[in-house]
């Protein structure tokens, strides 16, 4: 007798999105009630939270998280809730503080437990491990170029030599830059005024590459430009807390990009190409230029002409040297390009606005400067008027008004709510 093959199954791609969908349901539910049960053995006094929006089952607060202008979105739940607003997704805690006061008294009185950065597994996915405002200050991590180093530890390295090369004291080194780009920025003005917003996205540019790698940008589709608006398009989407799943359930980062549902990993590796080659393009331009005895003064390539005169480091920590350069540098590329042209953009934006404010300053600055040069850094002791409005437009529209998350390192009592470990805590400066 011939054996008859047994039939197999075949999935079909509907059946593979519904075995999808209800493994997915799974795991929520037990992370859900995971998170429960580790609630109730923290809260042991049963403390409430903060207020905030009514959680639905299971989900939580997950479609009250606002997916644009999430500054404004926030400051209208702080009219419904007060200065703490509490939203739960998927189990994962989010505050959002939206009074001064209480952002200095939970960030400043208690920064011991409000200091650290939450490794958003989103971020990490698009390449930003690097960025050491993201890094945690006191858990390992892996590094490529070192088996496991304290991130505490690294994170200083970072900020030390970020301070060095920018703090009050130094940053003069760097005036004759800015002012020949901002008269740069006054002729593409006065030739062409409609084109405003690429003239203010080219003197951005202009200014943080040449500060940062002393690279002189040819045009505003420059490709050094068009890289680093793709990097940070990627890094606006991830900041908003609950944007990707990945980030409330860490263990979806392994999922492979094929399975549905996760279109994230696609994004991620879409982001993570732009973002590696922001930090990596300028600066191997600097190391190649200083190889051929072109020397310029930028921020990357003042650290490595202090490091050439090092004797004191071995392979190692010559290496991590390198890197921690390569990361400042790409830092302050990354964070100079947007925040200078979203601050110029709310300055003129202001002056339309309140056309008084214009002319008081205009009158201050033809008192003090005259009608026969442009103004330049030693006047500005000399203009109080135009500093108060500069300070103003700052404080009116701020560049980044939910700033980067915080996180509690540990449960903790607030005003008689109860905040857990591991929260996500913005401050609100709309």
């Amino acid at each position: 007798m011939v054996a008859t093959p047994c039939a197999v199954p075949r999935l079909t791609s509907g059946s593979r999105l519904e075995i999808a969908g209800v493994a997915i349901a799974i795991i929520v539910a037990y992370l859900y009630l995971h998170r429960r049960r580790v609630y109730h053995l923290h809260n042991g006094q049963r403390l409430p939270h903060p207020p905030g929006p009514k959680p639905a089952p299971i989900i939580g607060n997950l479609f009250d998280i606002p997916r644009e202008k999430e500054s404004a979105a926030y400051n209208k739940m702080a009219n419904d809730y007060g200065d703490l607003t509490y939203l739960n997704v998927l189990g994962k805690s989010i505050l959002v503080v939206n009074n001064y006061t209480t952002v200095q008294e939970l960030f400043d009185k208690r920064s011991a437990n409000y200091s650290d950065r939450y490794q958003a597994p989103m971020t990490e996915l698009m390449g930003w491990s690097w960025n050491f405002g993201l890094m945690s200050y006191g858990i390992l991590c892996i590094s490529h170029q070192h088996s496991q180093q304290s991130v505490g530890s690294r994170w200083k390295m970072h900020r030390a030599m970020f301070h060095r090369q920018f703090q009050s004291s130094t940053v003069s080194v760097f005036w004759p830059t800015q002012l020949k780009e901002a008269h740069k920025l006054l002729r593409r003005i006065l030739h062409n005024p409609k084109d405003l917003a690429n003239h203010l996205r080219f003197n951005s540019a202009g200014i943080i590459m040449n500060v940062a790698y002393g690279i002189e940008i040819e045009d505003k589709d420059d490709h050094y430009i068009t890289v680093a608006e793709t990097a940070l398009d990627g890094m606006a989407k991830a900041a908003n807390p609950g944007a990707f799943l990945v980030d409330i359930f860490p263990i979806l980062k392994y999922v492979p990009s094929w399975i549905p549902g996760a279109d994230f990993q696609r994004k991620a590796a879409f982001w993570r190409k732009s973002v590696l080659e922001m930090r990596d393009a300028p600066f191997e331009t600097v190391t190649k230029a200083r190889k051929f005895g072109i020397l310029t003064s930028s921020f990357a390539s003042n650290l490595l002409a202090d490091l050439e005169l090092r004797r004191d480091l071995d392979e190692v920590a010559l290496a991590k040297e390198l890197e921690t350069i390569r990361n400042c540098a790409g830092l302050a590329y990354a964070a100079g390009t947007e925040s200078i042209a979203s601050s110029l953009s709310s300055f003129i934006l202001a002056m339309m606005l309140y056309p008084e404010v214009q002319e008081k300053a205009r009158q201050e600055l033809d008192a003090v400067v005259g009608l026969e040069r442009l103004p330049d850094f030693s006047d500005r002791g000399t203009l109080p008027y135009i500093d108060a409005v500069v300070k103003e437009v700052f404080r009116w529209n701020p560049v980044a008004p939910l700033g980067l998350p915080h996180m509690t390192t540990k449960d903790d009592e607030f005003k008689g709510y109860h905040i857990p470990a591991g929260t996500l805590v913005l401050g609100n400066s709309w």
